[in-house]
Protein backbone atom coordinates (compact mmCIF):
# COMPACT_ATOMS: atom_id res chain seq x y z
CA UNK A 1 0.00 0.00 0.00
CA UNK A 2 2.81 2.23 0.65
CA UNK A 3 3.84 2.27 -2.30
CA UNK A 4 1.03 2.37 -4.56
CA UNK A 5 0.36 5.63 -2.52
CA UNK A 6 3.96 6.82 -3.16
CA UNK A 7 4.09 5.89 -7.03
CA UNK A 8 0.01 7.84 -6.65
CA UNK A 9 2.02 11.15 -5.31
CA UNK A 10 5.07 10.75 -7.92
CA UNK A 11 3.02 10.63 -10.83
CA UNK A 12 0.48 13.57 -9.61
CA UNK A 13 3.40 15.65 -8.69
CA UNK A 14 4.93 14.63 -12.29
CA UNK A 15 1.86 15.28 -13.93
CA UNK A 16 1.60 19.03 -12.34
CA UNK A 17 4.86 19.90 -13.08
CA UNK A 18 4.22 19.23 -16.71
CA UNK A 19 0.79 20.96 -16.96
CA UNK A 20 2.75 24.26 -15.05
CA UNK A 21 5.52 24.11 -17.27
CA UNK A 22 3.22 23.82 -20.45
CA UNK A 23 1.09 26.51 -19.08
CA UNK A 24 4.90 28.59 -18.67
CA UNK A 25 5.80 28.24 -21.95
CA UNK A 26 2.04 28.76 -23.64
CA UNK A 27 1.83 32.24 -21.31
CA UNK A 28 5.26 32.86 -22.90
CA UNK A 29 4.71 32.61 -26.43
CA UNK A 30 1.41 34.93 -25.54
CA UNK A 31 3.80 37.69 -24.16
CA UNK A 32 6.11 37.29 -26.85
CA UNK A 33 3.36 37.20 -29.55
CA UNK A 34 1.85 40.79 -27.40
CA UNK A 35 5.05 42.24 -27.23
CA UNK A 36 5.07 41.63 -30.82
CA UNK A 37 1.74 43.11 -31.86
CA UNK A 38 2.71 46.18 -29.80
CA UNK A 39 5.67 46.31 -32.28
CA UNK A 40 3.57 46.30 -35.14
CA UNK A 41 1.41 48.33 -33.65
CA UNK A 42 3.89 50.81 -32.91
CA UNK A 43 5.45 50.76 -36.65
CA UNK A 44 1.60 50.97 -38.07
CA UNK A 45 1.28 54.59 -36.11
CA UNK A 46 4.37 55.82 -37.09
CA UNK A 47 3.27 55.31 -40.74
CA UNK A 48 0.69 57.22 -39.99
CA UNK A 49 2.48 60.03 -38.66
CA UNK A 50 4.71 60.03 -41.10
CA UNK A 51 2.33 60.26 -43.64
CA UNK A 52 0.35 63.15 -41.65
CA UNK A 53 3.62 65.46 -41.74
CA UNK A 54 3.14 64.75 -45.40
CA UNK A 55 -0.27 65.67 -46.13
CA UNK A 56 -2.22 66.13 -43.07
CA UNK A 57 -5.56 66.51 -44.76
CA UNK A 58 -5.48 63.36 -46.52
CA UNK A 59 -4.49 60.94 -43.64
CA UNK A 60 -8.46 60.19 -43.05
CA UNK A 61 -9.21 59.32 -46.35
CA UNK A 62 -5.67 57.33 -46.64
CA UNK A 63 -5.54 55.24 -43.67
CA UNK A 64 -9.29 54.94 -42.35
CA UNK A 65 -10.78 51.39 -42.85
CA UNK A 66 -7.40 50.71 -44.11
CA UNK A 67 -6.21 46.83 -43.83
CA UNK A 68 -2.91 45.98 -44.27
CA UNK A 69 0.34 43.72 -42.64
CA UNK A 70 4.28 44.32 -42.58
CA UNK A 71 6.64 42.64 -44.99
CA UNK A 72 8.34 40.87 -41.89
CA UNK A 73 4.77 39.99 -40.13
CA UNK A 74 2.89 39.28 -42.70
CA UNK A 75 0.70 36.78 -39.27
CA UNK A 76 -0.02 40.23 -38.36
CA UNK A 77 -3.13 42.07 -39.51
CA UNK A 78 -3.36 45.85 -39.12
CA UNK A 79 -6.29 47.52 -39.27
CA UNK A 80 -6.45 51.34 -38.60
CA UNK A 81 -9.27 54.10 -37.63
CA UNK A 82 -9.17 57.72 -38.12
CA UNK A 83 -11.38 59.96 -37.12
CA UNK A 84 -10.94 63.96 -36.09
CA UNK A 85 -10.58 64.83 -32.73
CA UNK A 86 -12.06 68.13 -30.65
CA UNK A 87 -9.55 69.62 -28.19
CA UNK A 88 -10.39 71.98 -25.96
CA UNK A 89 -8.29 75.15 -25.49
CA UNK A 90 -6.73 75.97 -22.81
CA UNK A 91 -8.42 72.62 -21.17
CA UNK A 92 -11.44 70.34 -21.14
CA UNK A 93 -12.75 71.41 -17.64
CA UNK A 94 -12.50 75.10 -18.39
CA UNK A 95 -14.03 75.00 -21.84
CA UNK A 96 -17.06 72.27 -20.74
CA UNK A 97 -18.78 75.28 -19.01
CA UNK A 98 -20.14 76.82 -22.05
CA UNK A 99 -22.67 75.53 -24.03
CA UNK A 100 -22.13 74.50 -27.35
CA UNK A 101 -24.74 76.75 -28.85
CA UNK A 102 -24.15 79.76 -27.22
CA UNK A 103 -26.53 83.04 -27.67
CA UNK A 104 -25.10 86.22 -26.40
CA UNK A 105 -23.74 87.47 -24.36
CA UNK A 106 -22.62 83.89 -23.25
CA UNK A 107 -19.40 83.37 -24.56
CA UNK A 108 -18.35 80.84 -26.93
CA UNK A 109 -16.63 77.75 -26.20
CA UNK A 110 -12.77 77.32 -27.55
CA UNK A 111 -12.54 74.27 -29.68
CA UNK A 112 -10.14 72.85 -32.39
CA UNK A 113 -11.60 70.63 -34.37
CA UNK A 114 -9.04 70.48 -37.55
CA UNK A 115 -5.59 70.29 -35.79
CA UNK A 116 -5.20 66.62 -34.40
CA UNK A 117 -6.46 62.93 -35.81
CA UNK A 118 -7.32 60.56 -33.25
CA UNK A 119 -5.65 57.33 -34.71
CA UNK A 120 -6.08 53.86 -33.73
CA UNK A 121 -4.70 50.59 -35.09
CA UNK A 122 -5.92 47.31 -33.97
CA UNK A 123 -3.41 44.39 -34.72
CA UNK A 124 -5.14 40.87 -34.81
CA UNK A 125 -2.99 38.12 -34.93
CA UNK A 126 -3.59 33.85 -34.31
CA UNK A 127 -6.51 33.81 -36.89
CA UNK A 128 -8.07 36.97 -35.23
CA UNK A 129 -8.30 35.57 -31.63
CA UNK A 130 -6.29 38.12 -30.49
CA UNK A 131 -6.12 41.57 -30.45
CA UNK A 132 -4.20 44.47 -29.28
CA UNK A 133 -5.03 48.29 -29.88
CA UNK A 134 -3.32 51.21 -29.62
CA UNK A 135 -4.59 54.70 -29.97
CA UNK A 136 -2.62 58.22 -30.07
CA UNK A 137 -3.51 61.64 -31.52
CA UNK A 138 -1.72 63.00 -35.15
CA UNK A 139 -0.59 66.38 -35.67
CA UNK A 140 1.62 68.18 -38.28
CA UNK A 141 5.02 68.78 -36.54
CA UNK A 142 6.86 69.69 -40.14
CA UNK A 143 7.44 73.29 -39.76
CA UNK A 144 5.54 75.79 -41.34
CA UNK A 145 6.38 77.44 -44.47
CA UNK A 146 4.72 80.40 -46.42
CA UNK A 147 3.29 81.52 -43.18
CA UNK A 148 1.25 84.75 -42.93
CA UNK A 149 -1.19 86.14 -40.89
CA UNK A 150 -3.57 89.25 -42.60
CA UNK A 151 -6.06 91.55 -41.06
CA UNK A 152 -9.21 92.65 -42.21
CA UNK A 153 -9.82 95.33 -43.00
CA UNK A 154 -6.43 94.78 -45.02
CA UNK A 155 -3.81 98.10 -43.94
CA UNK A 156 -0.25 95.25 -43.63
CA UNK A 157 0.70 93.96 -46.84
CA UNK A 158 4.14 92.47 -45.57
CA UNK A 159 4.85 89.05 -43.93
CA UNK A 160 7.28 90.78 -41.83
CA UNK A 161 5.08 93.07 -40.17
CA UNK A 162 5.64 96.04 -41.86
CA UNK A 163 2.55 98.77 -42.51
CA UNK A 164 0.59 100.73 -45.35
CA UNK A 165 -2.16 102.41 -44.95
CA UNK A 166 -3.33 104.10 -41.94
CA UNK A 167 -7.28 104.11 -40.08
CA UNK A 168 -8.30 107.20 -38.53
CA UNK A 169 -9.94 106.95 -35.22
CA UNK A 170 -11.89 109.60 -33.63
CA UNK A 171 -12.02 110.69 -29.94
CA UNK A 172 -13.00 107.53 -27.70
CA UNK A 173 -13.62 105.84 -31.79
CA UNK A 174 -13.72 102.03 -32.07
CA UNK A 175 -12.36 100.27 -35.50
CA UNK A 176 -12.97 96.60 -35.65
CA UNK A 177 -10.50 94.05 -37.17
CA UNK A 178 -10.47 90.11 -38.34
CA UNK A 179 -7.02 88.29 -38.58
CA UNK A 180 -6.78 85.44 -40.75
CA UNK A 181 -3.94 83.10 -40.81
CA UNK A 182 -2.67 81.16 -44.26
CA UNK A 183 -0.01 78.66 -45.41
CA UNK A 184 1.18 78.20 -48.68
CA UNK A 185 -2.02 79.80 -49.60
CA UNK A 186 -4.59 77.76 -47.76
CA UNK A 187 -6.50 79.32 -44.80
CA UNK A 188 -5.75 78.02 -41.24
CA UNK A 189 -8.83 77.16 -39.36
CA UNK A 190 -7.92 76.27 -35.97
CA UNK A 191 -5.26 78.37 -34.79
CA UNK A 192 -5.07 81.48 -31.52
CA UNK A 193 -4.46 85.47 -32.37
CA UNK A 194 -3.27 87.63 -30.32
CA UNK A 195 -3.77 91.53 -30.18
CA UNK A 196 -1.71 94.21 -28.81
CA UNK A 197 -0.92 98.12 -29.37
CA UNK A 198 2.33 99.24 -29.94
CA UNK A 199 2.84 102.73 -29.15
CA UNK A 200 4.59 105.56 -31.43
CA UNK A 201 3.40 109.18 -30.74
CA UNK A 202 0.03 108.17 -29.78
CA UNK A 203 -1.70 105.34 -28.02
CA UNK A 204 -5.25 103.63 -27.81
CA UNK A 205 -6.20 100.33 -26.27
CA UNK A 206 -7.21 96.44 -27.21
CA UNK A 207 -11.27 96.99 -26.01
CA UNK A 208 -12.94 93.65 -26.92
CA UNK A 209 -11.22 90.68 -28.12
CA UNK A 210 -13.55 87.61 -29.48
CA UNK A 211 -12.40 84.30 -27.03
CA UNK A 212 -10.29 82.58 -30.24
CA UNK A 213 -8.93 85.71 -30.91
CA UNK A 214 -10.26 86.09 -34.45
CA UNK A 215 -12.00 89.44 -34.44
CA UNK A 216 -10.83 92.35 -31.81
CA UNK A 217 -12.16 96.42 -31.29
CA UNK A 218 -9.56 98.85 -31.05
CA UNK A 219 -10.81 102.28 -29.17
CA UNK A 220 -8.73 105.34 -29.17
CA UNK A 221 -8.90 105.58 -25.43
CA UNK A 222 -6.67 104.01 -22.49
CA UNK A 223 -7.70 103.48 -18.94
CA UNK A 224 -4.30 105.03 -16.87
CA UNK A 225 -3.06 103.30 -13.62
CA UNK A 226 -5.79 104.83 -11.13
CA UNK A 227 -8.54 103.59 -13.26
CA UNK A 228 -9.26 106.80 -15.54
CA UNK A 229 -9.89 106.69 -19.14
CA UNK A 230 -7.24 108.86 -21.06
CA UNK A 231 -6.69 109.76 -24.98
CA UNK A 232 -3.29 110.11 -26.52
CA UNK A 233 -3.50 111.33 -30.18
CA UNK A 234 -1.30 110.37 -32.52
CA UNK A 235 0.52 107.13 -34.25
CA UNK A 236 0.40 104.15 -33.08
CA UNK A 237 0.01 100.12 -34.62
CA UNK A 238 -2.60 97.72 -33.72
CA UNK A 239 -0.59 94.18 -34.39
CA UNK A 240 -2.15 90.41 -34.40
CA UNK A 241 0.37 87.79 -33.58
CA UNK A 242 -0.01 84.02 -34.40
CA UNK A 243 2.18 80.91 -33.98
CA UNK A 244 1.60 77.99 -36.08
CA UNK A 245 4.12 74.52 -36.36
CA UNK A 246 6.73 76.98 -34.47
CA UNK A 247 6.89 79.56 -36.85
CA UNK A 248 5.64 82.79 -35.92
CA UNK A 249 3.60 85.96 -38.09
CA UNK A 250 2.90 89.07 -37.24
CA UNK A 251 1.06 91.76 -38.92
CA UNK A 252 -0.22 95.82 -38.06
CA UNK A 253 -2.36 98.26 -39.11
CA UNK A 254 -1.24 101.81 -38.16
CA UNK A 255 -4.01 103.74 -36.27
CA UNK A 256 -4.41 108.02 -36.36
CA UNK A 257 -5.69 108.67 -33.00
CA UNK A 258 -7.93 112.23 -33.00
Amino acid sequence: MEAVFASFLLITSILISVFVFDSSLQAEANNEQRITAAMVAESALEEIRSYANTDFEGTQSAYDGRSWTLPNYQTYEIKARVKPQELAIPCTELETQYPDTPTFPTPERKILDNSVWNCEVAVKWSRGRDELRMVRYMANTTPATNFLVLIEPPGGTSIDGTTSGTFNVGPNGTKDFQARAFVDGREVEDIQFTWYVEPLDGFGSIYRVSRDGTTCRYKNAYRNYDGSIKRAPGLCDVVVRAVFQGVEAKRKVRINNG
